[in-house]
């Protein structure tokens, strides 16, 4: 008995190996996300913003993509992905030069890793519809030419414009963005800075009035506003990012004046009064995300 019992014992520990453990292995190899690569030559600005605006429409997919920047050499290209590529990857690539083109696709092709060219396309269509070869130039892409000092400017003015300051020089802003508190002066302003647009934007209080520099500069202002109650609730995480939780927990009926509902659905309706008074576009924010405001904003003053 005792015989068999250590070789059932023995037969159960090798049933125990790999069939089993092999095929479950596979299995969670074959269920293993795919993970998104993207080489560059550049900064990676242009991918980021192009793979930003795709996966947002796989909203159920969480994928984080890796950036391989400044691969400016097929040699360099070889490494990132030798170094980085997996058989799990997906490519995407942003290069000037065709020879880092190639060497990328021949790499993928050979290892039956899906690739996709972000500007070969664009370029090459470009190419045929105007008659004229692209340069291939990287350096190009960020070169410090009069407009890329010119966009430095634009944001250092914005920056120095910001909340109100230096009114005194506000006629000097392409155009100026005016609001109550919280409605995303700041940062639209710091967005649209840097495009290279001079932007002041002005935090005003409805029963202070508005500062005689705006008024006497109309032409150049967009007025934003919000939905009172959303106001309400940036304005009641602000103040408990700030350390005013406590004054919060205290204050259930939100009677705050700063952040309290019935104060924002007053502040908002005289702020918007004003701005019909003044006769100048208004823009609302609500549920906008930053880029989205800054483009109603270009569309409204014509670029």
């Amino acid at each position: 008995m005792k015989k068999k019992s250590a070789k059932h014992s023995k037969k159960s520990a090798v049933e125990k190996k790999s069939p089993i453990k092999k095929a479950t292995k596979r299995k969670s190899v074959s269920q293993r996300g795919k993970q998104i690569h993207v080489l560059t030559d550049g900064t990676g600005g242009l991918p980021r913003h192009f793979l930003t605006a795709v996966l947002s429409q796989f909203p159920t997919i969480k994928v984080s993509p890796k950036y391989h920047v400044f691969c400016t050499s097929a040699e360099r290209t070889r490494q990132a992905y030798a170094k980085h590529i997996g058989r799990n990857a997906i490519l995407f690539h942003s290069f000037a030069e065709s020879e880092n083109k190639f060497a990328l696709e021949a790499m993928a092709a050979e290892d039956k890793i899906p690739c996709f060219d972000l500007t070969g396309s664009a370029v090459s269509f470009l190419a045929q519809h105007i008659g004229a070869a692209a340069a291939q130039d990287v350096s190009l892409v960020h070169s410090h030419d009069s407009q890329y000092f010119d966009r430095i400017d634009a944001w250092e003015f914005t920056m120095q414009h910001d909340d109100s300051r230096r009114l005194e020089s506000i006629d000097q802003a392409d155009l100026i963005l005016l609001g109550v508190s919280r409605v995303s002066k700041t940062p639209t302003s710091a967005y649209l800075g840097w495009l290279g647009y001079r932007v002041a934007n002005v935090s005003f209080a409805p029963e202070c009035g508005l500062p005689k520099e705006v008024k006497k500069h109309r032409k150049k202002v967009i007025a934003l506003t919000i939905k009172p109650k959303q106001l309400s609730e940036i304005r009641s995480r602000r103040m408990q990012v700030n350390g005013f939780a406590d004054v919060i927990a205290h204050d259930p009926k939100g009677e705050i004046k700063y952040a309290g509902l019935e104060h924002t659905i007053r502040e908002v309706m005289e702020s918007e009064r004003m701005y019909r008074d003044l006769r100048v576009p208004i823009v609302d924010v609500t549920d906008s995300t930053v880029e989205e405001t800054a483009a109603r904003v270009l569309q409204i003053i014509g670029t």
